[in-house]
């Protein structure tokens, strides 16, 4: 019997890191996936979460978690509690979700500009955006040796996001000149967790 309950929505990047990780930690039969939109006002979502986004995770325990970062840290810890002592904390990684993190944020950013009228986007907020996406690019293709090479939050994110900027952003070209981190996210992107959360 699930013991907690995911709002998500299938095509949000957010959502997807937490249901990786939830298979990948071997919990995903205790987490009830509840699908909802985030325009619906008189929804599911609202009651546990008014600000209207997704993810969010309803605990019967610990009360609802939303925030992706802080639910894929809520399960980690909880798988941890269940199997033993509480992992180290892994600063390296931390900082590693944090900068995938910044560059969904910057992706989605554009992807809400272009859902504006053509005549009133601003591309040069677009460029600023994509110029983030890409100098951090950059700097994980200089540095092959940093990326994960285990499924941890951060590798979880970092994966997430760069089939999201695929998926809403093809013109980008995210990995055409990247060998390093294409070979990364194509190994990754094979694992059976990405494989079966995969956006629509």
């Amino acid at each position: 019997m699930a013991q907690m309950k995911l709002y998500y929505s299938p095509n949000s990047p957010y959502a997807r890191k937490v249901r990786v990780l939830a298979i990948e930690r071997g919990i995903a039969d205790q987490i009830e996936l509840v699908e909802v939109s985030t325009a619906d006002l008189a929804g599911p979502l609202m009651k546990v979460n008014p600000l209207g986004r997704v993810p969010a995770l309803e605990t019967q325990a610990d009360g609802v978690v939303h925030d992706s970062p802080v639910i894929c840290e809520y399960l980690d810890g909880y798988t941890s509690s269940a199997t033993g002592p509480g992992k180290v904390i892994d600063l390296a990684d931390k900082c590693f979700a944090a900068t995938a993190q910044g560059m969904l944020d910057a992706g989605y950013a554009v992807r809400m500009e272009k859902t504006r009228p053509e005549h009133l986007q601003w591309q040069d907020w677009n460029d600023k955006q994509f110029g983030k996406i890409n100098r951090t690019l950059d700097q994980l293709e200089a540095n092959p040796q940093t990326l994960p090479k285990e499924p941890t939050i951060g590798a979880i994110a970092l994966a997430c996001t760069l089939e999201w900027l695929a998926f809403r952003h093809p013109e980008g070209q995210w990995l055409a000149n990247r060998p390093n981190l294409a070979k990364w996210t194509n190994a990754f992107s094979e694992r059976p967790s990405m494989k079966a959360t995969q956006p629509a």
